[in-house]
């Protein structure tokens, strides 16, 4: 619904993997993932796959740990997919 008020405005889909395993297959991951959702929001939501940036960012830039956060909890958080809307217009 958000999207559809902003529609001159660019999609930023960056996707995360975990700390653990090989940097490489993270970054590769990380791609993969935010092109899925990326690929979502055109199918489902009928997003021009131009407005979409799909960035991979691997086990870069780790959410930082909360206090009293178990390291469970903590991994569990870490592999996502980040939305953003960027204010140039297109």
């Amino acid at each position: 619904e958000v999207l559809r008020h902003y529609p001159a405005f660019r999609i930023r889909v960056k996707g995360h993997t975990a700390l653990a395993g090989d940097p490489d297959e993270n970054l590769r991951l990380s791609v993969e993932r935010a092109e899925s959702v990326a690929r979502y929001l055109n199918v489902t939501y009928n997003v021009d796959p131009n407005r979409t940036r799909v960035l991979g960012l691997g086990s870069t830039q780790p959410l930082p740990k909360l206090p009293g956060e178990s390291d469970r909890a903590y991994q569990y958080r870490l592999p996502r997919v980040e939305i953003a809307l960027l204010s140039d217009v297109l």
